[in-house]
């Protein structure tokens, strides 16, 4: 495992030893998928590269990043700024530690083929798969009230004969009762969408798995953090103090 450095000075004037200086960029990718129509999710990140300042890891990669969505109505996008947390994951004696920091989500676009950088990357806000009502792709809108009309067409039927004629009837199958329930899951996502767009003229959707920057608007102080509402500067102090 990965000590942990030694105490810092006890001077007040001394530097932070393990630290970055303002406006780092942390690469991150997005743990759970995001919506506009439904802004209370929260933005769950992973850092997959790692923070490295004056041969120093400040931040590992597999920390996790965690902050808050909100809605880019002039751009179009999903939105995170202000306050973030991010929290060790790394087996180390820093594992657990919690570091609050302020921040922006910026765009990531790179191209992993060939390593180039898209014309958007670094620009404010998370950009994902989007839906308006003034252009073609809103037709997509459909697609889940399609599938919830292939569900309820792999029903399993049965002839019954009335007084009226001979009529076709679901059966009180689990299977049946599976893609009806499915069916009717479908159609409420579709019409959550279709709500979303009537109240916000548009609808963005940002898959897990999307790529974007934490730009860190503050010096990263590694000491700063805590662990089990503990100071991570006291409990190197008491490691060091013997």
């Amino acid at each position: 495992m990965v000590a942990l450095a030694p105490a810092p000075a006890k001077d007040a004037d001394a530097l932070p030893i393990t630290y970055a200086p303002y406006g780092r960029l942390i690469p991150c990718q997005t743990v759970i998928t995001l919506e506009s129509s439904k802004m209370e999710t929260p933005v769950i990140g992973l850092v997959t590269d790692d923070v490295w300042h004056n041969g120093r890891l400040v931040i590992p990669a597999g920390a996790e990043v965690h902050g808050r969505a909100a809605l880019d109505r002039s751009r179009e996008r999903i939105a995170a700024s202000g306050r973030w947390v991010v929290v060790w994951r790394d087996g180390t004696d820093m594992n657990g530690t919690e570091l609050v920091l302020n921040g922006i989500a910026l765009d990531r676009s790179k191209d992993e083929a060939t390593g180039e950088f898209g014309l958007r990357d670094g620009s404010a806000g998370l950009v994902g798969d989007l839906l308006r009502t003034d252009d073609l792709q809103e037709i997509r809108l459909f697609a889940s009230t399609f599938l919830a009309g292939v569900a309820n067409g792999l029903q399993q039927l049965q002839t019954q004969t009335t007084a009226y004629g001979v009529t076709q009837m679901t059966t009180g199958s689990a299977r049946n009762a599976g893609l009806q329930g499915t069916a009717d899951v479908l159609n409420a996502y579709a019409r959550q969408i279709q709500d979303t767009i009537a109240r916000d003229g548009f609808y963005v959707r940002v898959p897990a798995g999307k790529q974007f920057y934490l730009y860190v608007t503050q010096t990263i102080d590694q000491v700063q953090g805590t662990r089990a509402n503990r100071r991570v500067e006291d409990l190197w102090n008491k490691r060091y103090e013997n």
